[in-house]
């Protein structure tokens, strides 16, 4: 949708009676007594947006959490199901495929350095 040239006050306000309406309205929803496929579609896209905005809010809330626990269950995993050996081996292959991976970025990144000079020294030379 394009921009919005609309400008609301800090606090939009409502009729008492469509106050009234709303706030019984959400708490039918909530009990069940009604349906969001009953609610007229500028309301029902309203919930949506604010239900998707605190879902996406509390998802990177956990990421770090979620991403640490991954991590550990991991570790766990590969100590239980391998000798001091193999996790060894596993880990040094994990920190070659690292470091490859580290040298392929630098190297696309010095690429695309080189590659951006010699386009600004093209457009010097043409003007």
């Amino acid at each position: 949708m394009g921009e919005s040239t609309r400008a609301y006050p800090d606090r939009i306000s409502l009729s008492d009676t469509a106050e009234h309406y709303l706030g019984l309205l959400a708490d039918d929803l909530q009990l069940g007594k009604v349906g969001l496929h009953q609610l007229p579609p500028s309301l029902a896209k309203l919930i949506a947006y604010a239900h998707q905005d605190g879902y996406d809010a509390g998802r990177r809330s956990r990421d770090t959490e979620v991403e640490n626990l991954t991590r550990t269950a991991d570790h766990w995993y590969l100590r239980a199901n391998n000798t001091s050996a193999q996790v060894r081996e596993i880990m040094a292959a994990r920190v070659d495929q690292g470091l490859i991976a580290a040298y392929n970025e630098q190297l696309r990144d010095a690429a695309h350095t080189r590659d951006q000079a010699s386009g600004d020294d093209a457009r010097k030379g043409a003007a």
